[in-house]
């Protein structure tokens, strides 16, 4: 877990995502801090991959994925 969200975060999210569109998967990212949900939405990445604000929320999503 992370409390902050800086541009090196920023960018290995964006290497992550990369990645998993490569092989077919979706990035999930559970995200509930204000200092790490505020970035996401200014660069407007919270549009790139799936946000979520738990981790409970996120679950049923990725089981669904994962068939």
């Amino acid at each position: 877990a992370v409390t902050f969200l800086a541009s090196a975060g920023l960018q290995a999210l964006l290497d992550c995502q990369e990645k998993c569109q490569s092989v077919g998967a979706t990035l999930h990212v559970v995200a509930n801090q204000p200092a790490v949900v505020r970035p996401l939405k200014l660069t407007g990445l919270d549009r790139a991959f799936r946000v979520y604000a738990a981790f409970s929320d996120a679950l049923p999503a990725v089981e669904q994925e994962s068939g």
